[in-house]
């Protein structure tokens, strides 16, 4: 139709130019020619729109009738008329998906072909990056799924088993055997009769399963089962940390022992801390497979920084309290000084002026040793409280776990010391 629309508008044109030629003429023809060239290529474009529009609407209205080969093909006009229109390539794969769909609920042959057909068109729209690039992939995932495998051929003597392994979830990296042999064991197997066959299924983290079978009759099953072995740690501690708690995800499961202590945990990523009273506690993240066994050496724990600047206030208070010792030491005897002087001088014996003077100044030498006394013992007092809070509350708790967000630590009272003093945390 094209064809002649743009014969149609190049024959005058080339008459024209015949016509004129004869007469000489020669930039009237060129004149002329080059006006029907332009009309006749400047509605190209939009003519090859038209077409492929209309072509498209075609293959809606047969698709909608369930006319899914003829809508197919209306559609790879269309495509073919407007190359690079994804909209067309996506209505070649799902008229195909569907006339494949229609081919195998009548057990056609030919549906895996059509199936295949529509895996391409449909890897072709994504690797194009269209609008609906996921919908197209989780429909090439799911054609590939239906694609049917081969069929085997069944002798007389043999018989078809098939395998089934357990976890299902376990398919990735399981290797299954038939006497020794790996083999595909998501398709059946065929086997003498009669005779006897080792099954062997395996997979790294799991446990190894082995049956010996024999068949008598045209088709059999055998079932392995794959068991998860656990994953391990083991911590092993120094001496001087025996008795440090061990907490696995936010919860208390032992304290170390003098004999490395074995655990047995989920696989993967696990968050480990390990804490004592007066210590800095370890916090790692191991990460150890299914049937892996993975160690954790624990070296000496070092003494906390709240744990010195308690045996500080120990000191500070022992200190405090010897001195209000002498303190009071020193105002007892100034007293008793004090006391005798004046007992002479009621009894009118012979005391002087200087004697009774310095009576005077140890009785007020007592105050000011009864006023150092008290404040040593309240300062010995004051230390030894805060000594003891400090010694008491230093055991780290566990920080929030980032692989267990939903698992907390129920805090308990905290003090710590700082530069300009201390901070308590808790929950009150």
């Amino acid at each position: 139709m094209r064809k002649v629309a743009i014969w149609g508008v190049l024959w005058p044109c080339c008459t024209c130019a015949l016509e004129e030629r004869r007469s000489n003429s020669m930039p009237r023809t060129c004149r002329a020619a080059a006006i029907a060239l332009f009309l006749t290529f400047l509605p190209i474009a939009s003519w090859a729109q038209m077409t492929g529009s209309a072509d498209y609407d075609r293959g809606v209205r047969l698709y909608d009738d369930g006319k899914y080969e003829a809508a197919g093909r209306e559609f790879e006009r269309a495509y073919e008329s407007n190359a690079g229109e994804l909209k067309f390539l996506f209505a070649m794969a799902q008229a195909k998906r569907r006339q494949w769909l229609q081919a195998a609920e009548h057990d056609d042959p030919g549906a895996d072909a059509l199936c295949e057909r529509a895996i391409q068109h449909f890897t072709k729209y994504v690797d194009a990056r269209g609008p609906r690039a996921d919908d197209a992939k989780g429909l090439i995932d799911a054609l590939r799924g239906k694609l049917r495998k081969p069929e085997v051929k069944q002798a007389e003597d043999k018989t078809l088993v098939t395998l089934n392994v357990e976890p299902g979830g376990a398919r990735e990296g399981t290797e299954v055997f038939v006497d020794d042999q790996q083999v595909d064991w998501t398709v059946g197997q065929l086997v003498s009769r009669n005779a006897q066959h080792k099954f062997r299924a395996q997979r790294r983290g799991f446990t190894t399963d082995e049956k010996i079978r024999s068949f008598a009759k045209e088709q059999g099953l055998v079932a392995l089962t794959l068991t998860p072995l656990p994953a391990r740690l083991v911590v092993i501690g120094a001496p001087q940390n025996v008795g440090a708690e061990i907490w696995i995800e936010q919860k208390h499961v032992a304290n170390i022992q003098k004999e490395p202590t074995v655990f047995e945990l989920e696989h993967g990523t696990n968050d480990v801390f390990i804490r004592k009273r007066g210590a800095d506690p370890v916090h790692a993240f191991v990460n150890v497979e299914r049937g892996e066994t993975r160690e954790l050496p624990v070296k000496q724990l070092p003494r906390s920084t709240t744990r010195v600047v308690s045996y500080g206030m120990f000191a500070t208070g022992t200190a405090s309290v010897l001195f209000g010792a002498v303190s009071v030491g020193l105002a007892i005897s100034a007293e008793n000084d004090a006391i005798a002087t004046h007992a002479k001088i009621n009894d009118r014996q012979s005391t002087s002026q200087e004697e009774a003077t310095r009576a005077d100044a140890r009785l007020g030498h007592r105050g000011d040793w009864t006023v150092a006394a008290g404040t040593g013992f309240g300062v010995g007092v004051a230390a030894f409280a805060l000594g003891a809070a400090l010694y008491w509350f230093d055991l780290p708790d566990p920080p929030p776990s980032p692989l267990r967000p939903d698992r907390t630590f129920a805090r308990r009272m905290k003090v710590s010391p700082t530069g300009t003093g201390l901070v308590i945390r808790g929950d009150f």
